[in-house]
């Protein structure tokens, strides 16, 4: 698992690494339930999905390095930019 690169000392470190790691897949699932625009949150999810497995292979395997950990905590804040640029730009498409 990604978190275990970051070498968490207690459960609660881990159950909070975990739990900002998934928050991004967590919001589009709620959002999917939520959201009237399906398309956007199905690119929003395929979006996230790809390019966060390019980030974290890059970061994890292509280049590892001692701060691969702090980049792997980073990587929700780029999925949170993907889900809301594509779901506001499937939205300006389709309107």
């Amino acid at each position: 698992m990604a978190i275990e690169s970051l070498k968490p000392t207690s459960i609660l470190a881990f159950v909070i690494f975990a739990t900002w790691s998934c928050a991004p897949f967590i919001t589009t699932f709620i959002l999917s339930l939520t959201h009237k625009n399906i398309i956007g949150i199905g690119v929003a999810v395929y979006l996230s999905l790809l390019i966060g497995a390019v980030l974290f292979f890059d970061v994890k395997y292509w280049h590892p390095d001692p701060q691969g950990g702090i980049a792997v905590l980073m990587l929700p804040i780029v999925f949170f930019g993907i889900i809301i640029g594509s779901i506001n730009l499937i939205k300006v498409k389709n309107t």
